[in-house]
């Protein structure tokens, strides 16, 4: 989805990458996360930068294993 929709944006495909991985749709997953790590402006803080960083190897790591990814919380 946030490819299709904004494709610039690292915001929207974090948010599909999310999508996609908690339905188990671990290659559009990985592949949204990796261009939004790709498409986040220089300037932005580390911690940012990190976190998103975090959740793609989050995919990398849980897509590899073969297990069903959880369900998000809220929290």
């Amino acid at each position: 989805m946030g490819r299709r929709f904004a494709p610039e944006n690292p915001y929207a495909l974090e948010t599909s990458a999310r999508v996609a991985f908690h339905r188990g749709r671990c290659r559009d997953a990985i592949e949204d996360q990796q261009q939004a790590v790709a498409k986040l402006p220089k300037e932005w803080p580390d911690e940012e930068r990190a976190r998103f960083k975090q959740a793609l190897a989050t995919y990398q790591r849980e897509c590899s294993s073969g297990a069903t990814p959880a369900a998000p919380s809220n929290g």
